[in-house]
């Protein structure tokens, strides 16, 4: 069983069925069926994974196994050195397939994410020491949280830009904002290598605690002044995932190294 988890999560297959299982909820929120935008759900499951795996590739996992690179590339490097190019391409090109069926607005929001991924990871920034936004560790999770929030929502369906969901949206950006966390705090010791500061740099560990504690209670205040009609199920998941996700945060801040497959 652990060898399948490290596979699904290393292979970069887990974190492409969260990308369709956020966007399914934004369906379920809005009260649309699952089959109704089913090329914008497979979209993102691919896209998602072809992002990711190219992103490792351009980090080195067509070379040789090394030292101080990070888990996931290294996995690619001992078990799919030869796949983490053409698989990529393969899912990015069925993805543009499922653009066929995309309105002008869900084009237009592609085209602004994928502006938005370029200059996340390639150095195409005007500045001497932010050549890319993952280079300084604000912009790196800030720019993640949006981009994942605007492709689990505003992609999904335009719907999502009633003034009744944006309670939703700010509640799903807060989400996404914390959960990048724990995932920067484990990459610290080889993101060192190449930026001169993490998060648990700056702003800090102490902070990083306390904004633990704000965020859930900004995106709850933003829910509760939007007068979401809660369900019991939809109050409990809420409240449960945003429980999850400030302990996972509490605890990697903690034991940074013990948060890895």
């Amino acid at each position: 069983m652990n060898r399948l988890i490290r596979f699904l999560y290393f292979s970069n297959i887990l974190i492409s069925l969260a990308a369709i299982a956020l966007g399914a909820e934004t369906l379920w929120l809005l009260n649309i069926r699952l089959d109704e935008r089913w090329p914008q759900l497979i979209f993102l499951g691919l896209s998602t994974f072809g992002f990711y795996t190219l992103h490792d590739y351009y980090t080195k996992a067509g070379n040789k196994p090394e030292k101080g690179l990070y888990p996931r590339v290294v996995f690619w490097q001992k078990h799919g050195k030869y796949l983490v190019l053409p698989l990529p391409l393969a899912a990015i090109g069925m993805a543009i397939i499922a653009l066929r069926s995309f309105s002008v607005h869900e084009l237009w929001v592609m085209a602004l994410i994928g502006i938005f991924t370029l200059l996340y990871t390639f150095p195409l920034l005007p500045f001497r020491h932010l050549r890319r936004w993952k280079n300084h560790p604000i912009s790196k999770i800030l720019v993640l949280a949006l981009v994942w929030t605007a492709a689990t929502t505003l992609l999904v369906s335009d719907k999502v830009l009633s003034a009744n969901f944006l309670p939703h949206i700010i509640a799903r950006f807060v989400f996404l904002l914390m959960l990048c966390i724990p995932f920067d705090t484990r990459d610290a010791i080889f993101d060192r290598q190449k930026m001169q500061q993490t998060l648990l740099d700056w702003p800090g560990i102490a902070n990083l605690q306390k904004l633990i504690i704000l965020l859930p209670a900004l995106a709850m205040v933003a829910l509760w002044l939007g007068n979401v009609q809660w369900s019991p199920v939809s109050l409990t998941a809420y409240m449960v995932h945003f429980a999850i996700t400030s302990w996972l945060c509490h605890y990697t801040l903690k034991h940074p190294m013990k948060f890895d497959l």
